[in-house]
């Protein structure tokens, strides 16, 4: 199953490859994963309209007809419109774009072949369940790598993820009861790597919540994805898209049990959106936010909490020569 699978992964990137650049191309393989699987699990409807994947790219198939752009576009609509963090999940995608051919027939042809790759895979299923997760991964990895050239971000090692996550797992281990609920949260969330790393060592033990946001949009709805079909149910994740050092964590009065962090090194940030008396430490410097960003999951953390980041050799105590 999972070879077979993955080779109709590969099939849909290299069929979108000849239009798209790569990040692109994954964007939109992976939206179209999405869309199956939210479908597989509900149904998709928008204002009474049957928009589900089986009505939408199956049936006309079957009836050896072209899957209509136009119509799949709504459908996209309306998986944004059924929870509120799926709102703009799919705003890097537009499936009715020249960019998939010139004209509509072209686009819908595309489509076809690229949905049509899906008809025959039951994401409910365990084995395709698992093996898609785990494709995700990848995928998200790489669109990560790619985006964070262009926009100052990083994908967090799993090698890491794993060695963070196990030694903020022994904490709780040892200070919540088994079946307890634990919160976690990420100030730089990304594309969800510690959220999922966290969960992979906690699931069975406790019950996860997770915090966290995220300001660049493409991989915000990546780590919403990424988590959904990961298995974490929708009522465990409270990630928002935003500027985190524009306002105080959003993890709630009770605080976060456990803060993990891998912030973009030393970028600037402006001090002008900081709310009244918010670090009653000291105010980190314009030119670098890494100390803004360890005060926020500082400030996150609650009293019996332990907090682990990823910062840069120096960055917090090294300024302009002076320690």
């Amino acid at each position: 199953m999972s070879s077979s699978f993955d080779k109709t992964i590969q099939s849909i990137v290299d069929l979108l490859g000849y239009k798209l650049h790569g990040t692109d191309a994954n964007m939109y393989t992976m939206s179209v994963l999405f869309y199956k699987y939210v479908s597989d699990r509900g149904g998709v409807t928008l204002s009474g309209v049957d928009l589900s994947f089986d009505r939408v790219v199956r049936d006309p198939i079957e009836s050896g007809d072209l899957v209509d752009s136009d119509q799949l576009a709504q459908a996209f609509k309306a998986v944004e419109s059924s929870h509120r963090l799926f709102d703009g999940i799919f705003d890097a995608v537009d499936v009715t774009s020249k960019k998939l051919g010139v004209t509509k027939t072209e686009r819908d042809k595309l489509l076809t072949d690229v949905a049509g790759e899906l008809v025959g895979f039951d994401t409910t299923d365990d084995s395709v369940a698992d093996r898609l997760g785990k494709v995700y991964e990848v995928m998200v990895k790489a669109s990560v790598s790619s985006i964070g050239k262009k926009a100052g971000e990083h994908y967090t090692p799993v090698s890491v993820v794993d060695i963070i996550s196990t030694i903020a797992h022994e904490h709780t281990k040892t200070n919540k009861r088994k079946g307890d609920r634990v919160s976690m949260y990420d100030p730089t969330s990304g594309s969800g790597s510690l959220l999922l790393g966290f969960e992979q060592v906690n699931k069975g033990h406790h019950e996860g919540h997770f915090y966290g946001r995220e300001i660049n949009a493409d991989t915000y709805a990546l780590s919403i994805m990424n988590a959904y079909i990961s298995g974490i149910s929708l009522s465990q994740v409270h990630i928002d898209h935003g500027d985190t050092l524009a306002g105080p964590p959003n993890v709630g009065h009770n605080g976060a049990d456990v803060v993990l962090m891998n912030p973009p090194f030393s970028v600037k940030w402006s001090q002008e959106l900081q709310h009244p008396n918010r670090y009653d430490v000291a105010l980190p410097p314009k030119s670098k936010a890494d100390y803004a960003f360890l005060l926020n999951g500082l400030e996150a953390l609650n009293d019996d909490g332990v907090l682990i980041a990823i910062m840069p050799r120096g960055g917090i105590i090294q300024r302009g020569g002076r320690r």
